[in-house]
């Protein structure tokens, strides 16, 4: 499993690691399809082929994920790149990795969702704060952010009904203690 350093887990993901029996990896698809994750200089990916948000995936350790990861990583070092995804996608593209697409709650990166989103959809999984990468003091790396911290009040407060009203989270023990 790979996550970012600025994801808020939220509750129990373990059942990603059941995505893995069955798929050489998952991610959540990116909203964001901005030019420099989707046009790369010498790449031929159709415009079809999502773009991966790389701040959660789970990765089924082989021969063929082994290589896989040492292609993207080769991609990004020579390109010199600020950001993965494009990387990640052409290396994908061009791979035979059963690839496994996640719901949006399993990495909610454009938080401002959370102030229309219905008890139906369930609760996010896991929050990806970009508020984390842009603060002053990074905090201490032994002490996880609050939910506060991530999303401010008003979200966290969003987040906490929608893990109560959540019913595969019924009963289960999740880790904002709500």
């Amino acid at each position: 499993m790979i996550l970012d350093s600025n994801i808020l887990v939220t509750a129990d993901i373990s059942d990603l690691f059941g995505s893995v029996d069955t798929h050489d990896m998952a991610g959540v698809h990116a909203v964001r399809r901005a030019p420099n994750m989707m046009r790369l200089q010498g790449a031929t990916v159709p415009r079809w082929f999502p773009v991966i948000n790389t701040g959660l995936l789970a990765i089924r350790k082989n021969e063929r994920t082994i290589a896989f990861c040492k292609a993207w990583e080769r991609e990004v070092r020579i390109n010199e790149a600020k950001v993965d995804q494009g990387y990640f996608r052409k290396t994908l593209y061009q791979s035979d990795l059963r690839f496994l697409s996640l719901p949006v709650e399993y990495n909610l990166i454009f938080l401002r969702a959370l102030d229309n989103w219905p008890t139906a959809h369930g609760a996010p999984r896991i929050l990806h704060s970009r508020a984390l990468h842009e603060r002053p003091d990074p905090g201490q790396p032994t002490v996880p952010f609050s939910l506060v911290e991530a999303v401010g009040a008003k979200r966290a407060a969003i987040v906490r009904n929608l893990i109560t009203a959540d019913w595969p989270l019924k009963g289960r023990r999740h880790l904002l203690n709500v």
